[in-house]
C-alpha cells in the first residue's frame, strides 16, 4: 500500500544521528475499532517519520482475531496469542499525560500502546493534513474474501438506493459509559428526522444489544432490534452476528462485516464516544450524529449544558492539560483513580494477588 509523505508538516527522514534505524512499534489491546486507529494512524506516521513500524496485534478477550483473519494488506502487523506479557508504554492517559508530538520526536526507537489515533490535531494543529491519509489508509484495506463476500450479500440482498446507518454500542458500555448507551431513544429521534428528508431509505441496525458485560458475565438485553423494527417496519435490516463474544475470531469478523456496510451508508446515527461508531463514518462525507444518553444522564448533560457547567470544565481541563484533555476526560479519571490505583500497585508489587482478584468474565 502506497502512502502520500508527511502532508507539507516538514518533518525529518533521516536515519538517527549515529546512523540506526528509525522504528515505531505500536499496541492496541482493545477492540477492532482501536485497533484500526491505532493502525492506521501510525502507518502515516512512520511514513511521514522514515521509520520502520511494527504493530502488535495481540488476539485475546478484546479481539480474538488475528488480522490476517480480517483482512489481506500486507503490512507490518505481528499476529501474537494471547495478552502481552510486557505491556508498553501508553500512549495517552485519561488526561493526556503521555501524549507527544511523534512528527518531531528525535530519539530513533519509539515503542506505545495506544488506543486510539496517533495524529492528534486537536492537541498538534500541524497533524491536522494526516488524517485524511489515515482515512485513505482505513479505505485502503482489504478484507479476506468470506468478509467481503458477506459484505456483498448483503447490499444485494437489503440495501435500499439510500440507507441510514445506525451503530447503537451496547455490552460493556452499560457500566463503563453511561453517559453513552442510554441512548435508544436520541437514535429514534435522529432516524425520524434522516426519514423525513428521505422518506424511502432503508435502515441498517448494527449493535451488540445482547452481549455479555465482561465485569458481570451476564448479557444485558435492551430490545433495540425489535423497538427499531416496531417504529420503522421491515424497512430496518440488520445482519446476524454468529457471536457477540469479541475474545472469538467469528464475533470480530462478524464486526467487521457490520463496520464496513455502516461505511457504506448515506447517513449514520452512532453512539456517542464509541470508538466502533468514529470509525464507521471517519473520513465520510455523510451527514452523522452521534447520540448521548436520554434519562437521568441526559438530565444532567442538558443542565451541564444550560448552566455552562461542561462548557467551563472543559476550558479548565484543556488549560490544565495544555489542550490534551477536556472535562470527561476529567471527569472519567476522576472517577477511576482509585481503582486504576489500587490495580496498578497490585499489578506491580502483588502480581499473583492481582490474578487472583481481577475481574473474569464467566
Amino acid at each position: 500500500m502506497e502512502i502520500q509523505g508527511g502532508g507539507g508538516v516538514g518533518v525529518k527522514t533521516s536515519e538517527g544521528e549515529r546512523g540506526e534505524e528509525r522504528t515505531l512499534t505500536v499496541a492496541a489491546y482493545g477492540g477492532l475499532a482501536n485497533r484500526l486507529r491505532v493502525l492506521t494512524s501510525a502507518v502515516v506516521m512512520a511514513e511521514a517519520t522514515g521509520r520502520a513500524l511494527t504493530m502488535q496485534w495481540h488476539q485475546m478477550d478484546t479481539c480474538g482475531a488475528a488480522f490476517s483473519e480480517l483482512y489481506t494488506n500486507d503490512l507490518p502487523v505481528v499476529n501474537l496469542v494471547g495478552g502481552p506479557q510486557t505491556r508498553l508504554p501508553h500512549f495517552a492517559g485519561p488526561l493526556g499525560r503521555n501524549y507527544f508530538d511523534i512528527l518531531t520526536r528525535m530519539e530513533p526507537h519509539i515503542a506505545v500502546m495506544a488506543v486510539s489515533w496517533l495524529a492528534l490535531p486537536e492537541v498538534y494543529p500541524h497533524h491536522a493534513p494526516l488524517l485524511a491519509q489515515c482515512a485513505a489508509v482505513l479505505d485502503g484495506l482489504t478484507p479476506v474474501e468470506e468478509v467481503a463476500a458477506r459484505v456483498q450479500a448483503f447490499r444485494e440482498a437489503h440495501f435500499r438506493p439510500t440507507m441510514i446507518g445506525v451503530h447503537l454500542r451496547r455490552g460493556d458500555f452499560h457500566r463503563a459509559a453511561r453517559f453513552s448507551v442510554d441512548n435508544l431513544g436520541a437514535a429514534l429521534r435522529v432516524t425520524r428526522e434522516f426519514l423525513a428528508a428521505d422518506p424511502e431509505a432503508g435502515i441498517l441496525l448494527s449493535t451488540d444489544d445482547g452481549a455479555v458485560n465482561q465485569w458481570t458475565g451476564r448479557p444485558m438485553v435492551e430490545g433495540a432490534r425489535e423497538k427499531f423494527r416496531r417504529e420503522f417496519g421491515e424497512r430496518v435490516v440488520w445482519t446476524a452476528p454468529r457471536s457477540l463474544e469479541r475474545g472469538e475470531a467469528a464475533a470480530v469478523q462478524d464486526a467487521l462485516v457490520d463496520l464496513l456496510l455502516l461505511r457504506g451508508c448515506d447517513a449514520g446515527v452512532g453512539t456517542w464516544n464509541s470508538s466502533f461508531s468514529e470509525v464507521a463514518w471517519f473520513g465520510r462525507r455523510a451527514p452523522v450524529v452521534m447520540c448521548r444518553s436520554g434519562g437521568v444522564w441526559g438530565l444532567v448533560d442538558e443542565a451541564g449544558k444550560r448552566l455552562g457547567v461542561w462548557r467551563g470544565l472543559n476550558r479548565w481541563a484543556r488549560g490544565l492539560t495544555g489542550g490534551r484533555a477536556n472535562g470527561l476526560q476529567l471527569l472519567l479519571y476522576a472517577r477511576g483513580w482509585p481503582r486504576a490505583t489500587a490495580a496498578r500497585l497490585l499489578r506491580r508489587y502483588a502480581p499473583r494477588l492481582f490474578e487472583r482478584v481481577r475481574p473474569r468474565k464467566s
